[in-house]
């Protein structure tokens, strides 16, 4: 992890303007047509869900501003960042999750696999913080897009 220079750091004026916001971040959600996953996914043992939070990690991982936190006055960049999701729980419920990043997609497999027993073992529900997770979730019987802007906060 480093921590960014904001002295010397093009995206500074942006970043002055966006941390005022309430919601300072861009969220665009877009159908993916994901067919060709499949047969990796078969081919490393995968879930196709956790072969799509693979895919996402990894995408996140290649992006250095995907990696990016704000911490206080600072901008700290992780060297990766680790997929945080969800999982059905009992009775209807989610778990919260968080898998250990691995560029092989069998040894995430057994990661994310441990991390969804860890949390369903886990009682009451608790949610880990750290800002060096990618937070995805799938909701696949809902059919949906979207676009949030950021939003400066109300004076």
């Amino acid at each position: 992890m480093r921590t960014i220079d904001l002295e010397h750091w093009a995206r500074r004026p942006h970043f002055e303007l966006f941390r005022s916001y309430e919601l300072p971040h861009l969220a665009v959600t877009v159908p993916v047509d994901a067919t060709g996953l499949r047969p990796g996914a078969a081919r490393h043992g995968l879930s196709l869900f956790h072969a799509l939070v693979w895919t996402a990690t990894r995408a996140a991982n290649d992006v250095p501003e995907l990696r990016q936190r704000i911490r206080g006055e600072t901008v700290v960049e992780h060297d990766v960042v680790h997929p945080s999701f969800t999982a059905a729980g009992p009775e209807e419920t989610f778990l919260w999750c968080h898998a250990r990043w691995d560029d092989d997609p069998r040894r995430f497999g057994e990661s994310a696999l441990a991390a969804e027993r860890a949390a369903a073992a886990r009682s009451p529900l608790v949610e880990e913080v750290g800002d060096d997770l990618l937070f995805v979730t799938s909701v696949p019987w809902l059919s949906f897009t979207s676009l949030q802007h950021p939003m400066r906060v109300p004076a």
